[in-house]
């Protein structure tokens, strides 16, 4: 099942919203271009098949906790917010075992604490672009265990204000950095 409330002027995601008769059966929740920036801990009460949430072009300051209850989520859109930062609790609620793919592309995002995405070791799809990050280093794409997110075969970093690309910031991921004609050394960029 698919329920879609895209632009509706929603503000608030309160305790079991989406609690109706079959929300058990819910796979796909479009809540884009509202007006959202409170997302009470139990909004997504009762949604064990959800795999696929958009919460894109909403006025979040955070990536919400209650996301936590979504043991089934394999998609998240939280493209054009008002995140800052992520850091190592950004996800922590989060049961990450499923998520696939997550969109935290045009916010205002310019500081990625080490380890943010340690929990999502099955994450395949990382879209940053059109953020603020000026710096890019390996810590960030690392695992809690160190090992790197060893699925992640798409990362978005365009449209950011990177000035400097430290070497080895990919290097425990599944693919290559490749610096452009005339750039070496430690940094990519310098």
């Amino acid at each position: 099942a698919t329920l879609s409330l895209t632009n509706c002027s929603l503000q608030t995601l309160t305790p079991n919203a989406f609690s109706l008769g079959n929300s058990s059966k819910l796979k796909q929740l479009y809540l884009q271009r509202n007006m959202i920036d409170t997302v009470d801990t139990l909004a997504f009460a009762n949604l064990p098949m959800l795999g696929t949430l958009d919460l894109s072009y909403n006025q979040l300051s955070q990536v919400p906790p209650a996301l936590g209850q979504l043991y089934s989520l394999r998609t998240l859109r939280l493209s054009g917010n008002r995140i800052a930062a992520l850091d190592t609790t950004s996800f922590s609620a989060l049961f990450s075992a499923m998520l696939t793919t997550l969109y935290l592309d045009n916010n205002n995002i310019a500081t990625i604490a080490p380890n943010t995405f340690g929990k999502l070791s099955s994450l395949q799809v990382l879209l940053l672009h059109g953020n603020w990050l000026t710096y890019v280093n390996s810590s960030m794409f690392t695992s809690g265990s160190g090992g790197g997110l060893r699925y992640l075969t798409t990362l978005t970093l365009h449209t950011n204000r990177i000035a400097r690309l430290a070497a080895q910031s990919f290097a425990s991921n599944s693919y290559q950095c490749i610096c452009p004609a005339g750039y070496s050394g430690t940094n990519c960029a310098t």
